[in-house]
């Protein structure tokens, strides 16, 4: 995990905590804080996402070569969130190229540039939500028909699984 700052830091505890085994990261700058609020009364949720910066790139790098020296045939990376502000959108793309020669499968979680740039890696899964599928296709998916077609799609470009989550509404896969 990349981390910095007195969240970071917090992060870092948490995982330990929770006995996940992990190496940490120093960046310059603070993890980033995200904040979900839910209403009791409707159970809709706000999220409050605060953009993200390393301060530099160096702990991403390391990060990455790190891991592809350990990574053996047969592992899943699994590649989610949004990126860094100072890494380049192609970041995840180039990243899951690296993993797939040596063998390892891709699990894709990310929106925007970074999702688009990186189907074209052929990730093994994506998990788009619907807002984060609608630009790969540049129009509004308005009902379930419209989001199951969609998801099917990325299937004839080579990736092995698409899985939409619809929040409370769960989750459609498409293999």
């Amino acid at each position: 995990t990349v981390a910095g700052g007195a969240t970071g830091q917090e992060l870092a505890g948490l995982l330990r905590g929770e006995e996940l085994p992990c190496t940490i990261y120093a960046a310059p700058q603070p993890t980033r804080v995200n904040l979900k609020i839910t209403s009791r009364a409707d159970g809709l949720t706000t999220e409050l996402n605060a953009a993200g910066r390393l301060g530099e790139t160096a702990p991403a790098e390391r990060l990455k070569s790190e891991l592809l020296e350990r990574l053996l045939p047969g592992d899943i990376v699994v590649l989610c969130g949004s990126l860094p502000q100072d890494l380049p959108a192609g970041w995840y793309r180039d990243f899951a190229i690296a993993c797939q020669a040596k063998g390892a499968a891709i699990y894709l979680d990310t929106a925007g540039e970074p999702l688009i740039l990186g189907v074209a890696a052929q990730p093994d899964c994506i998990k788009p939500n619907r807002q984060e599928l609608e630009p790969l296709y540049g129009y509004r998916l308005e009902n379930t028909e419209a989001i199951a077609e969609a998801a099917w799609q990325p299937l004839h470009r080579g990736i092995g699984q698409v899985v939409v989550s619809l929040g409370a509404e769960g989750a459609l896969p498409a293999t």
